[in-house]
């Protein structure tokens, strides 16, 4: 819990982390006239800012406010690119199903399993082992490697192509409204 000193009925403005207590000790308040502080700020973290916060008496409570500025539509733009960013790195990290195994399927994986896959064709084997999303290995042809490695990277490239076509939504978009109604779902 946050509490703030309080001097001649004005705050302090020195927060103060006093443990997971539900009050301080009724001396401490007394004595050293301590108060809880409560954050009474409401605002969309999405769509604003807060910043100088402001604190206020009120009985026996000091309360937090912010002031609260709306975001322009690019800084809006900016977030919500930036955590498509984070969806889509999230997304090709989820793994994939090809050949009725599930594989790691973000770009490195898939360009490690190709690399694999064309070194063991240049040696001339016919089969090789993998290993699963979970590391569970798995004998494959090549030619099942090949096929598999296409469908990972067809899959890596149609996630990347819907990361494209979300930024380019957001670019198009000229109002908060409707930068805010674009998810990555």
């Amino acid at each position: 819990m946050i509490f703030m000193k309080v001097e001649n009925g004005v705050p302090n403005g020195i927060e103060l982390e006093l443990g997971d207590i539900e009050t301080p000790l009724q001396d401490l308040i007394d004595e050293q006239s301590f108060y809880l502080v409560a954050d009474v700020t409401v605002y969309d973290e999405a769509l604003e800012w807060i910043d100088n916060p402001s604190y206020f008496l009120n009985v026996d409570t000091v309360e937090k406010t912010f002031t609260v500025t709306p975001k322009t539509v690019e800084e809006i733009r900016s977030d919500k690119k930036e955590a498509f960013g984070v969806d889509f790195n999230a997304d090709s990290k989820l793994g994939f199903t090809t050949n009725d195994i599930k594989m790691n399927s973000d770009l490195t994986d898939v360009l490690r399993f190709d690399g694999g896959v064309r070194l063991s064709e240049n040696l001339g084997n016919t089969h090789m082992e993998i290993r699963d999303f979970d590391n569970v290995v798995h004998i494959v042809t090549i030619t099942e490697a090949k096929n598999m490695v296409d469908e990972l990277g067809a899959n890596y490239q149609m996630l990347l192509s819907s990361k494209w076509a979300k930024s380019s939504e957001l670019d198009e978009a000229t109002t908060v409204t409707a930068v805010s109604a674009i998810s990555w779902a």
